[in-house]
């Protein structure tokens, strides 16, 4: 490396054969989490060169996908490991000084970029890029060049100028000696401003001004932490006292990101700032008193207090009061069980006190807010330590959801102490559906009765997508995503699922592929879609090319035949679906058998098909087009046909076999727009009509709203708080409020390391501010559980009638009825249902707190002071029964919904109450009778 560029010039760029072409364009970092791997055949040729330049690579040839040694930067040392970088995943250890490279592209000209990566040792590592031009390499650069002493992912940043315009393309390089450790390389465009902020961090790393430690993730905003923050603003004023005097661009993008990171500094009852943030704040200080005219001197370091994280926190769990009889635990045999089915429970109590305590435990099921039955009772001695008792009762008839609630009596009677815990009651079980699970954790507990699932499913896991059929065979690879598939390990676990009342899903849609699915082609080619020249239509979305499919060469691609690639440069995958005919209906009644005898051979109880079963247009196996009209009421009315024969099929001998589809509010236009009628008859504003809604939206079925990029933080609509509120109130009122139709929303995973709390409790706020919209919109969650996301499911659980009920209905024009006085803005005027009781009728108002970002940002710290707020009810000449309110519980509560009942003060027919305090979401019930 002492000899600067020099070996720059003499790169040999066999490996990386595309790296000069002059019409790729802007990339990113590929494979920069080091999550992808590739295996060196034993022959590859370049290892014959690499051996020449005395590298050293791993014994099986497992490389990182993307990146590969350059031989002629010798002596270098690759590892590739696969557990223990800085998300747990996999990284690099890098040795002697040789570079590993990838291929980047065209950077953005005139744009300067911000590198960055994480590393861990001891030694020296770099981080740089080969430039190229026209005619072949003309320099490089080095973005980070440092000394490593570190035992934790460290991340350290650099700045690339980009000021070349002959560069039209560059790789990325990484080298290490010592060895040391890589992973979350990047390099990403930056505005000026980032530009300036990174080049004072750089002269800042290793002085204690900055937080380097990455497990110090937020610091208290104490009198330390205040003074930077007085001196950050007092820089900002002196930078707009002598705005006349600086570049106009580097101040706007000053400005730009002063207002990016205020909310995350300053803000009422503000007590927490994250580690990112402070250093981008120091930073910024320094770089707007540079700008402002003043001399830069030394930043000294202060001492901060780090915020503790959620480390320990065990969800679903209680722990024995120190010198008391606790009930620690109360499980049942199953998470969801069939109405009037026979459930057993079994409680855990706890005597930590050195004398035996004799009394009386009694269990009692709590339905609706305060319908109580006693389910059973027993006289105990509590000897000092654990004791277990166990009781069998029926759940009794009433759908959804219920507490167990335990309690210990002491020998007078008094109360020692009490604990609920919840399950469903559904043998219609989408109709309670949780869906959010989570994978086995070293620090906490992740079965279905801690994430509350009761209903799993296995995505592209089937031996064809199209036309699953039951054949003795062990093993297999998925098609699409070319999973491994152990048939006899997914029966017993299926089997072990419905043991504890968790029903689970097969996956299909309407293309047919892998070896099961073209052997069903090959005998009924009839059953194909095909296009006008004769080729096998293939799927717009799910299919690929190259296709297995294809009859043509694979190089013509699209309607004319067209040459767009050359065939070497596609990758072969299991992603080449060719699409069926649904117009004919021998193709419907042939996909509902085959799922129907598939589901009962493995014992799964519903199939989720990704999109619906309407009609592609296309042409058929006679050559004539499959739908003769291109009347949109025509194609409504096949849509319909293929759904009601499909669950006609599926549900004759099980009426709650599951049925559910990829299919919300507004996907109708979104099809129509891609030239395809398959939704037609969704009742959408502008469609034909909503037969194939009314015919698919039958007894045990859910709909998904596929959304996935809400936490991204990008530009998408979705990433609005306010706008994801919106739209999951239009899909409610479209769904559920007019067709009774169940709604799920995901797949989402928005915490990426369940095993790091992090500062904030893994999400904690943000995630709770997002589950407080589904309570409040009727909608189920599809994603990833963490501990964050508890309340809001065990909230659902429990109040499942006040939630998820068909006969729950939305009160237009709530104002009329109902008016809040909150201290602060409130969402809740969509939020207000009522449903009708033998007696009357109750009156739900949800009330939720709305977020302090623009965009969902689960990185956020702090949590809201808990808000009060009074609730007026117009209930005219109608009696008020009692009013109630609900919320599921905070960090440092007991894990047990929060009830209590409201004394209302009376006004000329208006029913007015003061909430308890809540954070983020609470349910007040009026409970009215017929005046």
């Amino acid at each position: 490396m002492a000899n600067g560029m020099l070996w720059l010039a003499v790169l040999i760029l066999a490996t990386f054969s595309n790296c000069c072409a002059t019409d790729v364009t802007y990339g990113s970092v590929r494979n920069g989490a080091f999550n992808a791997s590739r295996t060196l055949r034993a022959d590859a040729p370049e290892l014959s060169d690499l051996a020449k330049a005395q590298w050293k690579l791993p014994q099986d040839l497992v490389l990182p996908s993307d990146w590969g040694p350059n031989a002629n930067t010798p002596g270098g040392t690759l590892e590739f490991v696969r557990q223990g970088g800085w998300k747990g995943s996999a990284f690099v250890r890098l040795d002697g000084g040789g570079h590993i490279a990838s291929y980047f592209g065209r950077p953005e000209q005139g744009k300067p970029y911000v590198a960055s990566l994480r590393v861990r040792g001891k030694g020296r590592a770099w981080f740089g890029c080969y430039e190229f031009g026209e005619d072949g390499q003309i320099g490089g650069a080095i973005f980070v060049e440092r000394d490593i002493a570190c035992d934790k992912w460290t991340e350290y940043r650099g700045v690339y100028p980009n000021k070349n315009p002959a560069v039209t393309g560059i790789n990325l390089f990484l080298a290490g000696k010592g060895p040391v450790e890589v992973d979350e390389v990047a390099f990403i465009p930056a505005d000026p401003i980032e530009v300036e902020m990174v080049r004072e961090m750089v002269g800042l790393y290793g002085t204690g001004v900055l937080i380097e430690d990455p497990d110090v993730q937020a610091v208290k905003v104490d009198d330390a932490c205040k003074s930077r923050l007085d001196e950050y603003d007092a820089a900002r004023q002196e930078l707009r006292r002598n705005q006349a005097k600086i570049d106009k661009a580097m101040l706007e993008s000053a400005e730009k990101k002063a207002a990016a990171l205020g909310p995350c500094l300053r803000g009422e009852g503000k007590m927490s700032v994250l580690a990112d943030y402070y250093n981008e704040m120091v930073t910024l200080t320094r770089v707007m008193k540079r700008l402002a005219g003043e001399t830069p001197v030394p930043t000294v370091a202060i001492k901060l207090e780090a915020v503790a994280s959620g480390v320990g926190y065990k969800p679903g769990e209680r722990a024995a009061k120190p010198n008391a009889v606790t009930v620690t635990d109360v499980r049942s045999n199953k998470v969801r069980y069939d109405e009037n089915e026979t459930a057993t429970t079994v409680t855990t109590l706890v005597n930590a006190t050195n004398a035996t305590v004799q009394g009386t435990v009694v269990a009692n099921m709590i339905l609706g807010l305060d319908e109580s039955r006693e389910i059973a009772r027993k006289s105990m001695t509590l000897n000092p330590g654990e004791s277990k008792w166990s009781f069998a009762y029926s759940v009794g008839p009433e759908t959804y959801g219920r507490a167990v609630e335990v309690e210990f009596l002491d020998a007078t009677g008094k109360s020692l102490d009490r604990f609920q815990e919840y399950y469903v009651v559904a043998a219609e079980w989408f109709r309670v559906q949780h869906h959010a699970g989570a994978a086995w954790s070293k620090n906490f507990k992740t079965d279905s009765w801690v994430t509350y699932l009761n209903q799993s499913h296995w995505f592209a896991g089937e031996p064809t997508d199209f036309g699953v059929h039951a054949d003795e065979f062990d093993e297999y690879l998925s098609p699409q995503a070319g999973y491994h598939m152990n048939m006899p390990y997914r029966k017993s676990l299926i089997a072990h699922y419905n043991n504890m009342g968790v029903r689970t899903t097969i996956y299909q849609n309407i293309s047919y592929s892998g070896n099961m699915g073209y052997e069903v082609i090959r005998k009924h080619p009839e059953f194909a879609l095909y296009d006008a020249n004769g080729q096998f239509a293939v799927d717009p979305i799910y299919g690929g090319y190259p296709n297995p499919m294809e009859i043509a060469s694979p190089i013509e691609i699209g309607p004319k035949r067209k040459v767009t690639k050359p065939y070497l440069d596609r990758k072969v995958t299991p992603w080449g679906h060719g699409i069926v005919n649904t117009a004919n209906l021998d193709v419907i009644e042939y996909e509902a058998n085959t799922v129907k005898e598939y589901s009962k051979h493995l014992g799964f109880n519903g199939v989720y098909v990704d999109g619906n079963l309407g009609v592609f247009s296309g042409y058929g196996h006679d050559g004539k087009p499959n739908v003769s009209t291109s009347d949109p009421v025509e194609f409504m009315k096949l849509n319909a046909r293929n759904h009601r024969v499909f669950s006609e099929i599926l549900k004759k001998d099980d009426p709650n076999f599951g049925t559910w589809y990829n299919w919300a509010y507004g996907y109708t236009d979104y099809m129509l727009a891609m030239g395809q009628k398959s939704y037609l008859g969704s009742g959408a504003k502008g469609d034909v009509g909503d037969d194939t809604l009314r015919a698919a939206a039958v007894n045990n079925s859910v709909f998904l709203m596929e959304i996935q990029d809400t936490f991204r933080k990008t530009e998408s609509k979705w990433c609005s708080p306010r706008y994801h509120l919106q739209t999951l109130c239009d899909n409610r009122d479209h769904m559920m409020q007019k067709y009774g139709a169940n709604m799920i929303i995901g797949y989402q995973f928005p915490w990426p390391e369940p095993e790091k709390p992090g500062a904030n409790r893994w999400g904690w706020p943000t995630l709770n501010y997002f589950g407080a919209q589904l309570i409040a919109t009727q909608q189920h969650f599809a994603g990833g559980f963490v501990p964050s996301m508890r309340p809001w499911l065990q909230f659902q659980t429990r109040y499942s009638r006040y939630l998820w009920a068909p006969d729950m209905k939305v009160v237009p024009n709530a104002e009329k009825l109902v008016s809040v006085s909150p201290p602060e803005e409130l969402w809740w005027k969509r939020l207000v249902y009522t449903f009708k009781t033998d007696d009357g009728y109750d009156l739900i108002v949800h009330l939720i707190r709305i977020p302090p970002t623009d965009k969902w940002d689960v990185d956020w710290l702090d949590e809201p002071k808990p808000l009060t707020v009074s609730v007026r009810a117009n209930l005219g000449k109608q009696k008020l029964r009692d009013v109630w309110a609900a919320r599921p519980y905070d960090f440092e509560e007991e894990q047990q919904t929060v009830q209590s009942v409201l004394k209302p003060t009376m006004e000329k027919g208006n029913a007015v109450v003061k909430t308890p305090p809540f954070r983020y979401h609470t349910m007040i019930v009026f409970r009215v009778t017929a005046g």
